[in-house]
């Protein structure tokens, strides 16, 4: 049923965030650590499922979005750019910076708090997007990694009528209408399903890559 994947991913991301919870208070940050490694491995194949359907900081972020709306808060419109170059360098550098002097010299930092606190600032002052393209390193990495990913959401051409609607919902800019047509750019996209669940004619879904579509 269109939309019915919402509870699912709801529920998924919820056990996430109760499982982040447990690594914070208990420390234990390599496990957090290999959990990402695995997802980012799978997407190269998957796409950016870890995104859309796992991680934690998109719940919360998407809980703020939805709380803003019901008290009437305008939403900070989507930047033009999503990925800033020395944005994403720097990111990089902080968290792997701090991730290699927690292991080494046994600092003890709150990584993973501090990162829910950028997710929580960012949500609250700036559009998602930011965040999910040029501060989350993990997002990063998986957006390198997935740029031809052999599953994620594609345009059936054939059936679309370049209405524009999953343009309008993307949150992180990954779908573009041009020429009448719809397509989407693997690398930025969440694989969260609202393009999905606006799209009139069913031309967007879940599907394998085809010859040398991208």
């Amino acid at each position: 049923m269109k939309g019915g994947h919402r509870i699912l991913k709801i529920f998924t991301r919820a056990l996430s965030l109760v499982a982040l919870v447990w690594i914070i208070l208990h420390g234990n940050l390599l496990l957090w650590i290999g959990t990402f490694v695995v997802f980012a491995i799978a997407s190269v194949a998957l796409s950016r499922l870890y995104c859309g359907w796992v991680c934690p900081m998109s719940l919360i972020m998407d809980g703020i979005s939805s709380l803003r709306d019901r008290m009437g808060i305008k939403k900070p419109s989507r930047p033009l750019r999503t990925r800033v170059p020395w944005l994403q360098a720097l990111s990089l550098v902080v968290f792997f910076g701090a991730l290699v002097s927690v292991q080494t010299l046994h600092l003890k930092l709150p990584l993973l708090p501090l990162l829910v606190a950028i997710a929580v600032t960012v949500s609250l002052f700036a559009h998602e997007s930011l965040f999910h393209s040029s501060m989350c390193p993990f997002g990063m990495i998986q957006s390198w990694l997935s740029r031809w990913a052999l599953w994620g959401n594609r345009v059936d051409t054939d059936r679309c009528v370049g209405c524009g609607k999953c343009q309008t919902v993307c949150p992180n800019r990954c779908a573009i209408v041009a020429d009448g047509k719809a397509s989407i750019e693997l690398g930025l996209c969440l694989q969260c399903g609202s393009c999905v669940d606006v799209c009139p004619v069913d031309a967007i879904g879940y599907h394998r890559r085809k010859g040398g579509q991208q």
